[in-house]
């Protein structure tokens, strides 16, 4: 394994990756398992790992290499400001490791415009794609598990997969991360753990094999959970931040957040507030994943302004920071019916719009700034 512990926090070791993704993609490449590359939670983590893939996610890390503005070639210039970073690193051969990189359309449209892209840019790429249905009905379900069927008859053919799947032991892996995950987010709501080192976890989680996180992050836990709230005298605000996709982990490292305690991100909470029926049933698991929280995209208000109000009420949460991606129309759409909703219950909130580089860190932390010592 090339990744170990220290007895504090996270080795130096395994922090390196946080600032060296492409390094990371290329010792994971020494895996025997195939690296599937994707971009949204709703990827079937589960039936990949089940055929014995590895999926990894495609963060906007920019590189030193990184060719700014080389996506004008490809998308339009009004695209959100994370698919343009996510090209501008591709465009110098940034996932060339990846064996494969995997579409769910039902996204946004930029998103979905780039599958075909993508095989123009990369042409020695393997691609593949799958339709998320925006419905949550037997029709939509039985739709998704026909995709779910395509994709196994696909990697199948391009891979050495296993014809017989074990389908119920990886969800059951995937299920034990998610409530670690719970596990560690309880910490932070307690104070015991900064919002910033669960955020570093976090990213860990979506690019090791499940086998190694729980193997690395179950001790850590054990070795963080005494079970004692924060003894700090520094009285902060207790912040949740809500958003999207949001991948720069520098964010949550400034001073202004570190009243941080929950967050209702697309790949913080929403994506391990669930727990998926443990059956080898392609049909149980399409009807489950249909039935998760819906992202923007798959807008349906009154399921995510109650799980929103679930995670204000459970940490005690005191004002909310809506971040926002520039250029993102799921993120403006969504903030809508949230801001009308904190209105209504009295909750203070501040929307922050930002670019995966950070470009107005300065503005973001003098905003934030302000909005803390109005909740104090």
């Amino acid at each position: 394994m090339w990744f170990d512990l220290n007895s504090n926090f996270l080795s130096q070791s395994l922090l390196y990756y946080l600032d060296n993704y492409y390094e990371a993609l290329r010792e994971l490449k020494a895996y025997e398992s195939p690296l599937i590359g994707y971009f949204t939670n709703k990827t079937p983590v589960e039936l990949l790992d089940a055929m014995n893939l590895q999926p990894v996610r495609i963060f906007a890390f920019r590189s030193s290499k990184s060719q700014q503005g080389a996506y004008e070639r490809y998308i339009q210039t009004f695209a959100c400001s994370w698919l343009r970073d996510i090209l501008d690193n591709g465009l110098v051969d940034g996932y060339s490791d990846l064996n494969c990189v995997l579409f769910s359309t039902g996204t946004c449209d930029s998103l979905q415009n780039v599958s075909d892209i993508w095989q123009k840019v990369f042409p020695s790429q393997l691609t593949c794609n799958l339709t998320f249905p925006i419905r949550n009905d037997s029709a939509a379900s039985k739709y998704l598990e026909n995709g779910f069927k395509q994709l196994i008859s696909f990697f199948q053919a391009q891979f050495d997969c296993p014809t017989s799947m074990d389908l119920k032991t990886s969800i059951q892996k995937f299920n034990q991360k998610r409530d670690l995950l719970n596990k560690y987010a309880l910490l932070v709501s307690t104070g015991q753990l900064r919002y910033s080192s669960f955020a570093k976890i976090l990213y860990f989680g979506d690019i090791l094999h499940v086998d190694d996180f729980l193997q690395i992050f179950i001790p850590v836990f054990e070795s963080l959970n005494t079970g004692n709230q924060s003894s700090s005298e520094e009285k902060l605000p207790r912040l949740l931040v809500s958003g999207g996709m949001w991948d720069n982990l520098n964010l949550f490292g400034i001073p202004e957040f570190n009243g941080l305690v929950a967050d209702d991100l697309s790949f913080g909470y929403r994506n391990f507030c669930y727990t998926l029926p443990e059956s080898d049933s392609l049909e149980t698991y399409s009807k489950a994943q249909i039935s998760r929280l819906p992202e923007p995209t798959v807008y349906d208000e009154g399921q995510r302004l109650k799980s929103l109000s679930k995670q204000i009420s459970t940490h005690n949460v005191d004002g909310v920071v809506l971040l926002t991606m520039k250029f993102c129309d799921p993120d403006a759409f969504e903030l809508v019916p949230i801001r009308k909703y904190l209105d209504s219950i009295d909750v203070p909130y501040l929307n922050l719009e930002t670019s995966p580089d950070l470009s107005n860190i300065g503005q973001l932390q003098t905003r934030l700034a302000a909005f803390t010592e109005l909740l104090l």
